[in-house]
């Protein structure tokens, strides 16, 4: 939408600056322990399309379509993310459930009786 209201000058600045905050929440998250290798990967693929975008934005004059494509890949990682840590977290909460015949039998509604 910003492409359409505003001319390609303003819009090649507000590009520069979504770049720097992009790249800088990037940076941010590449330096926090713990996240894993796979999340630390795709923060820093956000951050070379951080770059990207700050470079198109200053270089090329026509940045519409630049933009508009930096924006979507960034989208595209980011589901990426969102779908990696889901899958993680996924196999945690699968990893913890408990097992109906680990200390008993099984009732015929799945509850497991425990004999103590």
């Amino acid at each position: 939408m910003a492409s359409q209201a505003f001319t390609n000058a303003t819009y090649s600045w507000l590009m520069f600056g979504c770049g720097v905050a992009i790249g800088a929440v990037a940076l941010g998250s590449i330096a926090l322990r713990g996240r894993g290798l796979v999340q630390r990967s795709l923060d820093g693929a956000v951050g070379v399309l951080s770059a990207w975008t700050i470079v198109s934005s200053l270089v090329f004059g026509s940045v519409v379509w630049l933009g508009f494509s930096a924006a979507v890949a960034v989208a595209a990682v980011a589901i990426a993310g969102l779908t990696a840590n889901e899958l993680a977290t996924e196999r945690v909460v699968h990893s913890l459930e408990p097992s109906s015949y680990s200390h008993g039998h099984a009732t015929h509604d799945g509850r497991a009786v425990v004999h103590a």
